[in-house]
């Protein structure tokens, strides 16, 4: 079971029987049997037939919609899980400050430790004669991950995970090794660089993976317990993702560079933002997908997975966890 990604501007999709079609100018440029997805991403102007949709809702498969330039828009899925007896205890957990400060602060343990590990494995590949930052900041995050089980309300854990992304993305620049590309800090809306644009493109992607398994499982995508509740928001998806932002974003984004896979030329600048022209990102699309079906020995269940699996995996811990039938969560941190 595949992805496939619509990024032609203008494309429109049909159903031909049990088979999706895109069309460009009414020429198919893609042929693709339903069989083979498990969700569609839409980039931009792309349009979907009625009987598309409800081909789509009704055998499952998943369409993501994402602007031109990679924000998240919206999610078209197909009916909620029946198991309301889990959205019932993630609500009463929710409700009780000292399981959701307890839920909370494994989510940023995991999300610190892996951060750490990031620059670690740096160290231990290229020493830190030329980066005496990094030693430094490997430290500091320690420092963080200990002031973790101090933190008795959100905000000052919130202030713990905020204080230890300063550290982290301060030297985050020095883990790349390609020539033409800068990275000083992280910026968000809009990124203006190019390892801004391409951390916040893998972060949407991520945030889609996680908020599908979240839909898989059954619990709320809304109701989190980091990240503040607001309208519109699905704070759990957040919650989720933080752990992999390091070990799955940070890591891909970095292959891309290090590994020329993208040059500084795979850029445009606009007025306000930086964007991934539309040939990189037929790469960028290729390496996200083998970096999905990569297989890492799960830190809890002791057995090799895929990311695509560990990010169901994550959910499903939650879930026992929170119906009570596992006593802890445990974030999801390899080795690496």
């Amino acid at each position: 079971m595949g992805v496939l990604y619509v990024q032609e501007q203008g494309a429109y999709l049909r159903k031909r029987d049990e088979r999706i079609v895109v069309e460009l100018d009414r020429e198919v440029v893609r042929d693709i049997p339903l069989i083979q997805l498990e969700q569609i991403v839409c980039l931009g102007n792309v349009q979907v037939s009625s009987q598309t949709l409800a081909l789509l809702l009704e055998q499952g498969v998943d369409l993501c919609f994402l602007t031109q330039h990679g924000r998240f828009r919206g999610r078209v899925v197909g009916e909620f899980s029946r198991n309301a007896r889990i959205r019932q205890a993630q609500w009463e957990v929710a409700q009780d400050p000292e399981r959701e400060l307890g839920l909370a602060a494994r989510f940023v343990v995991g999300k610190l430790r892996n951060q750490r590990a990031v620059l670690q494995r740096h160290l231990r590949q290229y020493g830190s004669e030329d980066h005496p930052g990094l030693a430094a900041a490997v430290d500091l995050l320690a420092d963080g991950i200990r002031a973790v089980p101090g933190a008795r309300t959100l905000d000052a854990l919130r202030g713990i995970e905020g204080e230890a992304a300063s550290v982290y993305f301060g030297v985050f620049g020095s883990l790349i090794r390609q020539p033409g590309f800068a990275f000083t800090q992280r910026l968000k809306h809009p990124p203006r660089d190019a390892v801004n644009a391409l951390l916040s493109f893998t972060y949407t992607l991520l945030m889609n993976e996680v908020l599908a398994a979240i839909h898989v499982v059954g619990l709320d995508p809304y109701v989190g317990f980091l990240h503040a509740e607001r309208h519109g928001k699905a704070s759990l998806a957040f919650d989720l993702m933080e752990e992999f932002r390091p070990c799955f974003a940070d890591t891909l984004v970095l292959s891309l560079i290090n590994n020329r896979v993208v040059s500084p030329e795979d850029f445009e600048q606009t007025l306000d933002a930086c964007l991934l022209r539309e040939g990189a990102r037929r790469r960028f699309f290729e390496q996200y997908e083998r970096k999905k079906n990569d297989e890492v020995r799960h830190p809890v269940f002791k057995y090799r997975a895929s990311y695509r699996r560990c990010f169901e995996l994550q959910v499903r811990l939650l879930a026992k966890v929170l119906t009570g039938e596992v006593p802890a969560y445990l974030p999801f941190m390899p080795r690496m």
